[in-house]
């Protein structure tokens, strides 16, 4: 038994938002706005989105250590909500976006340090008055993958469409299916190949389990080995939220075809456990559930 359980708006940088009257979005988790409810202007590009103006920035430099970022004050920063995937010879994200001699890198944090001391941070490109967010751009480029960790809301539409463009264009590493493939949820031993990285998954989920504290996806029939993805029970309400527009809950997602990203863990079989709701998005819209039964 399973361990029971208005209208678009143009970036500037190119990445083209259709926010229409009938689209959520998501102001923090469990609390669902609709753009015909909003009293202001939506922001036409990501760094607009992503940053307020009254955030305080630091001009930050490219260190020895690849993608990591440090200030004058000796804090150190790496790039919120991207993954740039090993081993796809993508270059270094300063490169990528476009930041050179001429121009500047600032940082804005985007949470707390983490256990080694490293923020995350919002990177922007500033380059003769013309300023970038670096997640949007390399996102756009096919450089790396969105990881929704800390984006929310508007931001986290522009990032998600930012890689959807450069997926649609087949673009960096999105040309290289060789290399960085979509796995298929439904062959374990691919997915135990890439355990501690970053991957995309897709497939159909057979079955549901449960426990107290955790909600199960179970992508086969044998949980000792197959895939599985997990969240935890407290989260269940904001990952219903964010599947408002699928028409679905999480207790309902049986039989439906699924995406999901973050890192491959080994726990029996492979694993994902999921920690914000942009790291699933159902592909389906029917609730065929074929083949598929909740397991208590």
């Amino acid at each position: 038994m399973k361990r029971t359980g208005h209208t678009g708006a143009k970036a500037r940088s190119g990445v083209l938002v259709t926010l229409g009257l009938a689209i959520g979005v998501f102001a923090s988790p469990g609390q669902p706005v609709f753009a015909n409810e909003l009293a202001v202007d939506l922001p036409v590009s990501a760094l607009e989105a992503c940053v307020s103006p009254a955030e305080e920035r630091t001009r930050v430099y490219p260190t020895v250590e690849q993608d990591i970022f440090q200030s004058e004050s000796g804090d150190r920063f790496f790039a919120a909500d991207i993954r740039r995937p090993e081993g796809t010879g993508s270059e270094g994200l300063v490169i990528a976006a476009g930041a050179f001699e001429t121009g500047s890198l600032q940082a804005v944090r985007a949470g707390p340090a983490n256990r080694w001391g490293l923020y995350p941070a919002w990177l922007i490109t500033v380059d003769e008055g013309n300023e970038q967010l670096v997640q949007a751009r390399t996102l756009e480029q096919g450089d790396v993958l969105y990881a929704p960790e800390r984006s929310s809301g508007i931001c986290a539409a522009f990032l998600g469409h930012a890689e959807d463009l450069a997926r649609a264009r087949e673009s960096g590493l999105w040309h290289r299916v060789e290399t960085y493939p979509v796995l298929d949820g439904s062959d374990p031993v691919k997915l135990q190949s890439v355990v501690g990285h970053y991957v995309i998954a897709r497939g159909r989920i057979v079955s549901l389990g449960k426990t107290r504290s955790t909600r199960y996806l179970n992508f086969g029939k044998y949980w000792k080995t197959d895939f599985t993805v997990t969240l935890k029970a407290s989260d269940e309400e904001s990952f219903d939220q964010a599947l408002v527009l699928s028409g679905t809950r999480v207790e309902d997602l049986a039989g439906r075809m699924v995406e999901l990203r973050g890192v491959v863990q080994l726990k029996d079989g492979p694993l994902i456990a999921l920690g914000h709701p942009g790291q699933l998005k159902v592909l389906d819209n029917n609730r065929a559930r074929r083949g598929s039964q909740n397991v208590n």
